[in-house]
């Protein structure tokens, strides 16, 4: 990655970071492809502040490492810490920290498709419900 590209990296993250505090909400065009099927390189993630005390397994969470953002799915909880992982990966990240933790993934958006984000099990219960 180039100097330009890094910075240009480093001010939109720091941004995204800056209207998640101050409004509480903010969107971000996903880049990767370690949450398909789930989230598409190029879709739009709808990121909602909260504490990770207000998150359970199965929610899809926001946070920053190493200068980097990443949406990842809860997979456990650690000693007060979240476990991630990428829907498409094949092991989990490391513990997220506090400091480290952005908010929770609310909604993924697509041209023409706008989703909610459920824990794992829910959209079955959802669909007994319903019936």
């Amino acid at each position: 990655m180039s100097p330009d590209s890094r910075l240009a990296e480093s001010v939109r993250i720091s941004l995204f970071i800056e209207l998640l505090s101050s409004v509480g909400e903010a969107c971000l065009c996903a880049l990767g492809s370690s949450m398909i099927p789930a989230v598409l390189p190029g879709d739009t993630l709808r990121v909602q502040r909260c504490t990770s005390n207000d998150i359970g397994v199965g929610d899809v969470v926001m946070f920053t490492r190493d200068g980097r953002l990443f949406a990842h799915r809860v997979v456990s909880r650690k000693r007060g810490t979240l476990v991630t992982q990428g829907d498409n990966l094949e092991s989990p990240d490391a513990p997220v920290l506090d400091s480290e933790f952005l908010g929770r993934v609310v909604s993924v958006e697509r041209p023409s498709i706008v989703s909610r984000i459920v824990r794992r099990g829910q959209l079955l219960k959802r669909r007994l419900a319903a019936a």
